[in-house]
């Protein structure tokens, strides 16, 4: 959200999500309960988050081939880089590949 992509994040969940089966998900999640019983995950809409691991994965491969490229130090991008805009078609390429 902190760079307002939370709607292209929540189109691409859903579209990935497509024909997933939501309550299988759902039911999966509910074995994880703390002692007393309640549920460790409330959130009904858990499934939403499946691909989120998947996309940071996607993410962190991308930048770390575009620091080797640019002679910059994984994780140590000056500001300026982070914030450029030449990194967007092809970062949203990475993340919407099938």
């Amino acid at each position: 959200m902190a760079y307002n992509a939370n709607g292209f994040f929540a189109r691409l969940a859903e579209r990935q999500m497509k024909g997933v089966d939501q309550a299988a998900i759902s039911n999966e999640y509910r074995q994880f309960v703390y002692s007393d019983g309640s549920p460790v995950i409330r959130n009904r809409l858990v499934s939403m988050f499946r691909p989120v691991k998947t996309w940071l994965e996607r993410a962190a491969e991308f930048g770390a081939k575009e620091s080797h490229r640019l002679g910059v130090v994984e994780g140590r991008w000056p500001e300026s880089l982070q914030r450029s805009a030449q990194f967007d078609l092809t970062l949203c390429e990475v993340l919407t590949k099938p």
